[in-house]
């Protein structure tokens, strides 16, 4: 693929990222391979919904450095590991979708059974720390144990591949499908009772809450964004924070 081309793909990704709510704000990345020792790559801290192909970072599959004004994604190390690691890496999507990002606090060395569409078992990356080398290096020490392409950074989010764009957004959808699966199984043991909906994980919470903490409420509220600070709404209260 050439280089335009990528770029083009990956400004579009971004997009389908938010409109899949596979993503919020300016969390996550895209990249695409470009060639045999490089790939393009979104931004740093720049909304999906403005991105143009212009903004889209190259950088070397081997190092990871890039030239120009414009700064890669923090994760761009991530990105070019995978790409070294894994021949059949094209598209790669780092994503924090909700359920599967609620199965990486768990901090368990691995999925039970495995959450993989393609029947391989998704390894959960110890935590590091955003765009640090130890991230990466967890990332690297998680694929050598999985021949799938999708894995779980611990408390984090997920990492999703494919040899192109529609097959690592059918990985990270397909991985969003068993993930609800296997919360299901855990709110079954730990409730006694049959999950159909995330309504029963908050008023299970809400049941427990209440008897370990009389009087309090647990309504957990909302927020918004406002400039540089957010906006708070609790029990019908806003309350600005800087």
């Amino acid at each position: 693929m050439d280089e335009l081309t990528a770029k083009k793909q990956v400004v579009e990704a971004g997009l389908e990222l938010v409109e899949k709510g596979l993503i919020a704000r300016t969390w996550g990345n895209v990249s695409c391979r470009v060639g045999e020792d490089g790939f393009v790559i979104t931004p740093s801290g720049k909304a999906y919904d403005g991105l143009s192909a212009s903004d889209i970072v190259r950088c070397k599959t081997e190092d990871a450095s890039y030239t120009g004004e414009i700064k890669p994604s923090s994760e761009k190390k991530v990105h070019a590991l995978i790409y070294r690691a894994r021949p059949d890496a094209g598209f790669v999507i780092h994503t924090h979708q909700k359920l599967a990002s609620a199965v990486s606090v768990l901090d368990m060395a691995a999925i039970p059974g495995g959450l993989s569409p393609d029947g391989q078992p998704v390894p959960l990356a110890e935590y590091g720390l955003p765009g640090t080398k130890k991230l990466s290096a967890n990332v690297a020490g998680a694929l050598e144990k999985t021949g799938g392409k999708t894995l779980i950074m611990a408390r984090h989010g997920t990492v999703c591949f494919g040899d192109c764009r529609e097959e690592a957004f059918k990985n990270a959808l397909a991985l969003e499908k068993t993930a609800e699966a296997f919360i299901a199984e855990l709110f079954g043991k730990a409730g006694g009772r049959r999950y159909s909906s995330e309504k029963d994980l908050f008023a299970y919470y809400c049941e427990k809450a209440s008897a370990r903490y009389p009087g309090v409420p647990q309504n957990l509220g909302s927020s918004r964004r406002d400039g540089n600070g957010f906006i708070l709404t609790l029990g019908g209260e806003a309350l600005a924070y800087p």
